[in-house]
């Protein structure tokens, strides 16, 4: 039985009485807002750090990517923009491209680049995304990265492309087309922000664990909103999870080699997650700065989801810690733990495991790094 989005999440038998919730407790840092953990639709555990509660709103950074890419493929399902359909063609007045380098080049790029970053874009200049104008000025072009994955960490294309194809903003479209109320989203639910009157696509949407879950769920469920009520087609969820990378290529992410429709795919075995066998292999990942995470797990029919505010490695190893209790779920908790301040266990264990972190990434980051400027020689 696949949840109903629209209602409020259906607590599951052993919500936080379970063994994970305590274990979870343990390794909450300062810098967590919250977390979420949602199984076969049910809300399992969750949890908020002193002074925090589920309704508070936290920004989602780069999360907010992939609720714009549940929009263009409502776009997309409806035929109103296509992802073999160019800039050039999406956005076609002349007006819109006044002023922007490589206008030509850029005109070719087609949507599917845009939503998979292999556009041959590189970061430019993002201060002001106002118009479109700017929006498709505010990147650079270099023919020689085209079809290799390059992040763009701030440029709101997406929104522009919504815009134009729909007629309406981001935050219009999810009610006009009734995917938020499909949703159980209402409008207090969340903040956005905007550039020039259009919600941002790159990053700009604030809203909690719990609502975040619903992105997480919807995916699981293969694009279901509720039993029989498909809201967005599965084979869009399937293709925005696929790496759309080509062979040899992969993203400088050290976590996910994989890029989807903004999605983070293909996870990186990292130590300790062998134990969780297909359960990690297969999980995909919206993330963003300061530590924001919606987690699938397909092959367990699983959503985590975490908030931070702070450093996005010592979130990371949050994330992993949070992973690797799942098998404790089903296990009812000896005794209460409610007494156990979050992060009661953090700051020796986590300083430890952030340290080797830092240690193991800072070689291969470096690695992907030069590769990436040899392509520029």
């Amino acid at each position: 039985m696949l949840a109903n989005l629209s209602l409020p999440w259906v607590l599951a038998p052993l919500y936080n009485r379970n063994a994970a919730y305590c274990a979870n407790r343990a390794i909450m840092d300062e810098k967590t807002v919250g977390y979420a953990v949602f199984r076969d639709g049910l809300l399992v555990a969750e949890d908020y750090n002193v002074g925090r509660s589920a309704e508070d709103l936290n920004k989602g950074w780069s999360t907010t990517k992939s609720w714009s890419t549940m929009l263009v493929g409502q776009l997309v399902t409806a035929g109103q923009v296509s992802l073999d359909d160019t800039l050039g063609g999406i956005f076609p007045n002349v007006a819109d491209w006044e002023g922007v380098t490589d206008a030509a080049a850029k005109q070719t790029i087609t949507l599917l680049e845009v939503l998979t970053m292999t556009a041959g874009l590189t970061s430019g200049e993002y201060n002001d995304q106002s118009t479109t104008a700017k929006v498709l000025n505010a990147t650079r072009f270099n023919p020689e990265l085209r079809g290799y994955f390059q992040y763009l960490s701030s440029a709101h294309l997406v929104s522009r492309v919504i815009y134009q194809a729909s007629g309406l903003t981001p935050r219009q479209l999810a009610y006009d087309a009734g995917l938020f109320p499909a949703l159980g989203i209402s409008q207090h639910d969340f903040l956005w922000e905007q550039a020039g009157g259009v919600e941002t696509s790159a990053s700009g949407i604030w809203t909690s664990p719990r609502v975040m879950g619903k992105l997480g769920v919807l995916y699981a469920q293969n694009g279901y909103a509720a039993e029989g009520f498909p809201l967005i087609p599965a084979s869009w969820v399937a293709a925005s999870q696929a790496n759309h990378l080509q062979d040899g290529d992969r993203t400088i992410n050290p976590y996910y080699r994989g890029y989807g429709y903004q999605w983070w795919t293909d996870p990186a075995e990292k130590e300790g997650e062998a134990a969780l066998g297909t359960a990690w292999d297969g999980h995909y990942t919206a993330s963003g700065a300061n530590g924001q995470y919606i987690a699938v797990y397909p092959a367990i029919n699983t959503v985590i989801v975490l908030a931070s505010v702070g450093n996005s490695g010592a979130a990371s190893l949050v994330l992993q810690a949070l992973c690797r209790h799942m098998p404790l779920l089903d296990t009812e908790a000896l005794s209460s733990c409610d007494q156990l301040e979050p992060g009661a266990a953090w700051s020796a264990a986590g300083a430890l495991l952030y340290s080797r972190f830092l240690l193991s990434h800072a070689r291969s980051f470096l690695d992907r790094l030069l590769a990436r400027l040899s392509r520029l020689r």
